[in-house]
C-alpha cells in the first residue's frame, strides 16, 4: 500500500499546474469554489502543464461559493502525470480563467 502525498494550490487558474511529473493515483481531496459562478476543474493525463489545446480526462463542475469533496477510495491512474486547470467554461477548449484565489484544491496523490 502505498502513502500518499499532500498537494495543495491557492490559486488554480487556466494556466496549467503540474500535480505529479510522473505517474500517479489521484486519491481525492476537496476543491473550493470562492466565486459566484461555476468554475470547471479539469484533470489531464500530462507530465507538464496542461493548456486549452489539451484534452481532460475529465472534468468537474464546482459550485459557487461551495467546497466540493473528490474522493476515489481505488484511486485514479494518471499514467504520464497530473496537471490540473480551472476555468469559467465547460469546454475542454475553454482558456478564461477563474479570478484570482477563486480556484482552490487541496488533493492526495499516491505515487504508483
Amino acid at each position: 500500500m502505498c502513502n500518499s502525498v499532500p498537494y495543495r494550490n491557492l490559486d488554480v487558474t487556466n494556466t496549467g499546474a503540474v500535480v505529479s511529473a510522473g505517474p500517479v493515483r489521484f486519491k481525492g481531496g476537496l476543491a473550493y469554489n470562492d466565486s459566484a459562478g461555476v468554475i470547471w476543474l479539469k484533470f489531464y493525463d500530462k507530465a507538464t502543464a496542461a493548456s486549452s489545446s489539451d484534452t481532460p480526462t475529465f472534468t468537474v463542475g464546482l459550485a459557487p461559493n461551495d467546497t466540493t469533496y473528490l474522493e476515489e477510495l481505488e484511486g485514479i491512474s494518471f499514467s504520464l502525470g497530473l496537471s490540473i486547470r480551472c476555468v469559467t467554461g465547460v469546454a475542454d477548449s475553454n482558456a478564461t480563467a477563474p479570478a484570482a484565489n477563486d480556484c482552490v484544491v487541496a488533493f492526495r496523490v499516491a505515487p504508483v
